[in-house]
């Protein structure tokens, strides 16, 4: 009988390692109590804290306090300007958890007293990195400059780029520009191309006629300008506002999305 207790009570402190994971936290060369973590929404991060000294959590830049929370609001100060969070244990073995939320991301630590403030394991200073986030706005900003540099070899007669946009940012295009006929939205690859609405001064939205170009039709072409566009995917939306529209504009004499193909239309002649 106790061979089965046995595999029950490894498999169990399996699943307990498991759960209990954190992200690696790593020290500084320089001084051990300093230490940088990737940034993982679903880890917990530890902090090892001592009695008469501030733990320095440095979080993105730009990212502002929101609201935080103790397990044990008694045994831990808080405190925050902008992106920098200051917690302190008021208390020996005041071992808590703390969530803190932030304009762009939510945090959990585990909070944990130590005695000696020499001690390698202790925590002066946390600091979040993420590579991940970098990574995508650096493969978007290549994008944009390619695309860019694409127009600039190859321009139109006449273009726009003021555009600005507002809403859901997960729909946004790389970018946006008209040439005075046609308005050009060109989107990141793999993604779901939203729905491209004309905003009318009424508040109502039309549809209008479109062509897809590029080598993965991600460029989407709409055969007018306007001073608005809405973009929506189910209950996403985008408002995107042309900053230069000109009401009168330049009449598309071609009938279609290029300015060198004409439609003509066959018939009996009038």
């Amino acid at each position: 009988m106790r061979k089965p207790l046995i595999v029950i009570a490894l498999a169990l402190a399996g699943v307990s390692h498991s759960a209990l994971a954190t992200e690696t936290v790593r020290s500084s060369p320089h001084d051990n109590r300093i230490k940088t973590v990737v940034y993982n929404p679903d880890d917990v991060t530890p902090i090892n804290g001592v009695v008469g000294v501030a733990v320095h959590i440095v979080l993105a830049a730009g990212e502002e306090y929101e609201a935080h929370s103790f397990g044990d609001g008694n045994a831990w100060s808080f405190a925050h300007h902008k992106n920098h969070l200051f917690v302190k244990p008021s208390a020996e073995n005041g071992n808590t958890n703390l969530t803190v939320i932030t304009n762009l991301h939510t945090y959990e630590f585990s909070l944990r007293y130590i005695g000696v403030a020499s001690s390698p394991a202790a925590t002066f200073q946390l600091k979040f990195t993420y590579p991940v986030e970098l990574a995508k706005v650096s493969a978007a900003k290549l994008e944009k400059d390619r695309v860019t540099a694409a127009m600039v070899s190859n321009p139109p007669a006449k273009v726009n780029l003021a555009y600005t946009m507002s809403g859901d940012m997960s729909l946004a295009p790389v970018n946006v520009w008209n040439d005075d006929n046609f308005t050009y939205f060109k989107f990141p690859g793999n993604r779901d191309i939203p729905g491209i609405f004309l905003a009318m001064p009424d508040g109502t939205e039309s549809i209008v006629n479109r062509v897809s170009r590029g080598p993965g039709n991600d460029v989407v072409v709409v055969e007018k300008v306007a001073a608005k566009w809405v973009l929506r995917l189910g209950k996403q939306f985008l408002g995107v506002y042309n900053e230069s529209f000109d009401p009168i504009g330049v009449t598309n004499t071609t009938g279609t999305a290029s300015p060198v193909v004409v439609r003509e239309v066959k018939g009996d002649d009038q």
